[in-house]
C-alpha cells in the first residue's frame, strides 16, 4: 500500500523563514511520522503540540 507524502508546507510550517521555531515544528512533524501511526493520526497529534506551545512556554 503506497503511503501518501506529507509536506512542511502542508503542515504550515514554513521552513525558507529560517526561524527556529518552524525547524522545531518540522523536528516533531518527522518524530511523528517516522513512528508506526496512521498518518492522520501524527498530523493531527503535530497540530496539537504546535498549538499548545505558547501555552507550554508560560
Amino acid at each position: 500500500m503506497k503511503q501518501k507524502k506529507i509536506y512542511a508546507k502542508e503542515l504550515d510550517i514554513d521552513l525558507s523563514s529560517g526561524r527556529e521555531t518552524e525547524y522545531f515544528k518540522w523536528f516533531l512533524a518527522c518524530l511523528l511520522f517516522g513512528k508506526p501511526v496512521q498518518q492522520e493520526v501524527a498530523k493531527r497529534a503535530e497540530i496539537f503540540l504546535r498549538d499548545m506551545g505558547p501555552v507550554l512556554e508560560k
